[in-house]
């Protein structure tokens, strides 16, 4: 009896699991969506074999389960399925092709609904594989252009002190007053805002991604490559859409210009970083966002290195046959930044010191002691 209660509990906790995946879109949308198509036969260098292993999924968008024509899909190897899973709501196992099945891999399946079917994704083995993507719909919207991210603050609603990030995914007017567009937005690949369709001009800033949002799908801090996706319909319901067309990737945050730096003892060096968008500053005197450096503690050896702030220096080393320190230094911002929250306990790139024994004060000269007894220093000097 016990047994029977454990076994309908698992098949309880599988079912929600489904429907969770389905309907709270815990999978991330597919990169590089046009050049996937099985359309597209356009020389590029698509491959997956690094791609982050999950869900993945697009509504009106599948893996084709017919091998794609050579040199499609924009990749050396189109990746497709041996046969399309059938009943929805169920996660089944299916077989991924690799030039007529030759190579195969395992991979999971779960049919949503007749416009959704999602994936669960591993990493191909061949370097210039990819998966290739089909079309639901038989006459998809003919629509492509060239998207950028663009970068400006605003005041938060509400705040008289506060700002805040507003990332707009732009694209030249194609002056169709009978289309509508949505942006999607990706974080390091993974989507964190998807908008609905609304018109070109966008007045009310639906296509776009802001700090809110981001907190909405837990991104309190910077430190991302950020991207975005258009897509086109003819309704706002999204009835016969494009394929997106995809920006490239931004970091937003700061980078640091010489992350690897090589000192002699006694010597200085300064860290330099710039910031690769605006930092927000509510307040008619100016702000200071401050950045400052965590150092780790080894031990005890006062004689190691010790850089401090943004200024290193390097101190003299007492361990006998030791040529070279190594220390790793921490870069962030402040815990509190008022007018712009985004920028706080935001971590920079590590910065990594090697601090080399400096002998030029002794290069070329010898000591030693004879048996009178007398001793010879450095400057030839007898005792």
């Amino acid at each position: 009896m016990l047994l029977l209660g454990l076994l309908l509990f698992c098949i309880l906790d599988w079912s929600y699991s489904q429907t969770d995946l389905c309907d709270k879109r815990l999978f991330s949308s597919y990169t590089h969506q046009s050049k996937r198509s099985v359309n597209y036969d356009e020389t590029t260098t698509l491959s997956d074999r690094f791609m982050r292993e999950g869900w993945y999924g697009s509504q009106d968008l599948i893996i084709p389960s017919v091998q794609p024509a050579s040199g499609h899909c924009g990749a050396k190897f189109p990746i497709f399925l041996q046969s399309a899973p059938r009943v929805k709501r169920v996660i089944v196992d299916v077989k991924a092709c690799i030039r007529d099945c030759i190579t195969q891999m395992d991979i999971k399946a779960l049919k949503c609904s007749d416009r959704l079917t999602i994936y669960k994704l591993v990493r191909p083995l061949n370097s210039g594989a990819a998966y290739c993507l089909d079309g639901i719909q038989t006459d998809l919207l003919d629509f492509n252009t060239n998207v950028t991210v663009n970068t400006n603050l605003r005041p938060v609603p509400g705040s008289d002190d506060e700002q805040e990030f507003i990332f707009d995914c732009s694209f030249p007017n194609p002056n169709q007053d009978s289309h509508v567009y949505k942006a999607t937005w990706f974080v390091d690949d993974v989507m964190v805002y998807e908008s609905n369709y609304t018109d070109y001009n966008d007045v009310n800033k639906i296509r776009s991604l802001t700090d809110t949002r981001l907190r909405d799908s837990n991104i309190t801090t910077l430190g991302f490559q950020l991207h975005c996706d258009i897509s086109a319909a003819v309704d706002t319901s999204g009835g016969r859409s494009s394929f997106p067309s995809t920006s490239r990737k931004k970091f937003i945050g700061m980078t640091v210009q010489n992350p690897n730096i090589n000192l002699k003892e006694g010597e200085k060096g300064r860290i330099s970083f710039w910031s690769t968008v605006p930092i927000g500053c509510a307040e008619t005197g100016g702000c200071l966002l401050t950045v400052t450096a965590d150092i780790p503690k080894e031990g005890e050896d006062l004689c190691e290195p010790t850089p401090t702030a943004n200024e290193i220096t390097s101190t003299v080393t007492e361990n006998y046959g030791e040529s070279v320190i190594q220390k790793k230094i921490f870069l962030r911002t402040d815990s509190s930044y008022f007018s712009h929250p985004i920028w706080q306990n935001y971590f920079l790139e590590p910065v990594t010191i090697n601090i080399f024994k400096n002998t030029s004060l002794i290069e070329g000269r010898s000591c030693g002691i004879h048996q009178d007894p007398y001793l010879e220093d450095f400057s030839t000097t007898f005792w």
